[in-house]
């Protein structure tokens, strides 16, 4: 869901460039600039103001301050880079952020990843334009229209009795354990990916599928779908090349999880809550 509030501590800092701006009869934004996933804040984790920019693909517009609009902007100097401020891991600052803070940076990385990949027409190859009313990228000649694209993602909680399924990802190098996820297929329903994707990456069964909430996640575009189940049948059979361990863990013996603000967190937060409540 779109977020119109601009997030509590992704405030906005003025400096000289909303001077200048304002001496020259300019107008201002607040403006989500990244650079590889990084998000440029200052200290306070406060976005910059900046003079608008025709290429300036417009997040939201924010009625509490006079319809201040906030914006993605695709390009950008290092000269304009105000002082005080430099790039942070998106990453490192889901941690912080509220659902609200979250949701409209993962817009804006979208929305800045989307136009980035649509230049060109997808259908004949020729120059793509940005829509002067909508979110969309028409051909300058076929007049072929491109939207910006999302990715359906499940991800699950897989339950036995009082122990929950983790696993380790075999693609990243790290010590964290997470959730079964996969990317939805053509012509399947969300509970037929959840299935398909256990069975493949662990080789068990479920049972009882249940569908429990949505994150969008910008790496790069993906709308996570989060389920519960329950075990049925089988033995943990991993898939080698996505998985490297997994195994049912004690809700109250876990290993390191991923990191407050992901919907993993909270899936796994919740199961675990909900089982100790019985």
């Amino acid at each position: 869901m779109q977020s119109t509030i601009l997030p509590d501590n992704l405030t906005a800092a003025g400096h000289a460039s909303e001077q200048t701006a304002s001496a020259h009869g300019l107008p201002t934004v607040i403006a989500y600039i990244l650079k590889d996933h990084a998000l440029l804040v200052n200290e306070q984790l406060e976005l910059p103001r900046l003079p608008a920019h025709p290429e300036d693909i417009v997040v939201s517009v924010e009625p509490e301050q006079n319809g201040q609009r906030v914006v993605a902007r695709p390009t950008f100097h290092e000269n304009e880079i105000p002082a005080g401020y430099q790039f942070v891991p998106v990453r490192q600052l889901v941690s912080h952020w509220t659902v609200a803070q979250f949701e409209q940076t993962s817009r804006a990385m979208q929305l800045l990843e989307w136009k980035r990949n649509h230049q060109f027409c997808s259908r004949c190859g020729h120059k793509a334009v940005a829509h002067a009313k909508e979110h969309c990228m028409t051909c300058t000649a076929c007049g072929y229209s491109q939207y910006p694209r999302i990715n359906p993602c499940v991800i699950i909680a897989i339950t036995k009795g009082k122990q929950i399924l983790l696993a380790r990802s075999a693609q990243r190098h790290t010590s964290m354990y997470g959730l079964i996820a996969g990317f939805v297929e053509v012509g399947e329903t969300l509970e037929q990916a959840v299935a398909r994707e256990t069975l493949e990456e662990v080789g068990i069964q479920l049972k009882n599928i249940q569908y429990m909430a949505s994150q969008p996640w910008p790496f790069p575009s993906n709308l996570m779908l989060a389920f519960k189940a329950e075990y049925a049948d089988g033995e943990l059979l991993l898939q080698d090349e996505e998985i490297a361990e997994a195994a049912f863990f004690d809700f109250n013996q876990l290993p390191t999880i991923p990191p407050k603000g992901s919907i993993a967190y909270w899936m796994i937060e919740q199961v675990t809550q909900q089982a100790s409540a019985l």
